[in-house]
C-alpha cells in the first residue's frame, strides 16, 4: 500500500478501518462473557451462578492499586521481561526488509517475505497458545526468546540463501504471533481474572515503552557499528535478559482467579 498509494494514503485508509472496527467493538464486544449470559471457556454453570458472578465483579474493588503495584516486583518483572521479547520483536520486524534488501533482494521480493511471515504469524499464535496451556505461560515465553536468539543469529548470518532464508522468515512469522499473546497470558496468570485490568493498566504502558526503546537501540548500535549485525547482536543481549526476567517472574496467581 506505501509503495502503490503512497504512506499519507496508506495511512489514511488504516485509519478509516481502525475507526470502523472502533465503532463496532464499542457496540459489540462486551468486558465479560457473564454480560451475555456466558462464562469463561464456556463451562456450564447456571444463570444463577452467572449473576452472581457479574454482580460480584461490578462490585468488585481491586486491592491492587497503582501504589501497590509499583512496589510489587511481578509488576516490574513482566513489564520489563515481556516488554523486552516485545523489543526484540519489534526490532527484528522493522528491519526484515533493509536486511534481505542488503544482501541482494530486491525491495519487492523482501517486502513479500515479510508478507509471508506476517501469513505464518497466524500458525504462531496456535503454537505459543498451545504451549501456554500445555507448559505454562513462563515456559512458553522462554520458548519464544531462545526462538529469537536463533533467529537473530540466522539474521546475522543471512546470505541470499533459499533455505536459509525460508527457515528465517518462517521464525519471524512464529514470534509475530506470540509476544501480545504471551504478555496478556503472564498478566492473567499473575494477578487473576479479577486483577487483570487492575495490574494491566500500568504493566501495558511501560512495556509498551520498554518495547519502543528498540529505535534507541537500533540507532545508537547502527551509529556505532554501521551494520544491522551490530543491532542484531544487541538484541541477543536484550533477549537473554528477558528470559533471565521471565525465569524470576512467579507462577502463582497473587489475585482473585475466581
Amino acid at each position: 500500500m506505501f509503495d502503490r498509494m503512497g504512506i499519507a494514503s496508506a495511512t489514511s485508509a488504516w485509519t478509516v478501518i481502525l475507526v470502523v472496527f472502533a465503532v463496532f467493538g464499542f457496540f459489540f464486544i462486551k468486558d465479560t462473557p457473564e454480560q451475555i449470559g456466558c462464562y469463561p471457556d464456556n463451562e456450564p454453570i447456571t444463570q444463577a451462578e452467572i449473576k452472581a458472578n457479574l454482580d460480584e465483579m461490578d462490585g468488585y474493588v481491586s486491592p491492587f492499586t497503582i501504589k501497590r503495584l509499583l512496589r510489587d516486583k511481578d509488576m516490574w518483572l513482566i513489564s520489563v521481561g515481556w516488554g523486552s521479547l516485545w523489543m526484540v520483536t519489534v526490532g527484528i520486524v522493522v528491519q526484515l526488509v533493509p536486511r534481505m534488501t542488503s544482501i541482494g533482494y530486491s525491495q519487492t521480493y523482501a517486502i513479500a517475505l515479510l508478507s509471508a511471515a506476517a501469513i505464518c504469524a497466524v500458525s504462531g499464535s496456535l503454537l505459543w497458545g498451545w504451549l501456554d496451556q500445555k507448559f505454562g505461560t513462563r515456559f512458553a515465553s522462554i520458548c519464544y526468546g531462545a526462538l529469537y536468539i536463533v533467529t537473530l543469529i540466522l539474521l546475522i548470518a543471512q546470505t541470499k540463501n533459499t533455505l536459509l532464508t525460508f527457515v528465517t522468515v518462517v521464525f519471524v512469522g512464529l514470534g509475530l504471533g506470540g509476544i501480545k499473546n504471551l504478555i496478556t497470558s503472564i498478566v492473567g496468570t499473575v494477578y487473576g481474572r479479577y486483577d487483570f485490568m487492575a495490574a494491566n493498566r500500568i504493566i501495558m504502558p511501560i512495556a509498551v515503552v520498554v518495547r519502543t526503546l528498540c529505535f534507541v537501540v537500533m540507532g545508537i548500535t547502527l551509529a556505532i557499528f554501521k551494520s544491522l549485525t551490530g543491532a542484531y547482536g544487541a538484541f541477543i543481549f536484550v533477549d537473554i535478559i528477558a528470559i533471565i526476567l521471565v525465569c524470576a517472574t512467579t507462577s502463582q496467581c497473587k489475585g482473585k482467579a475466581y
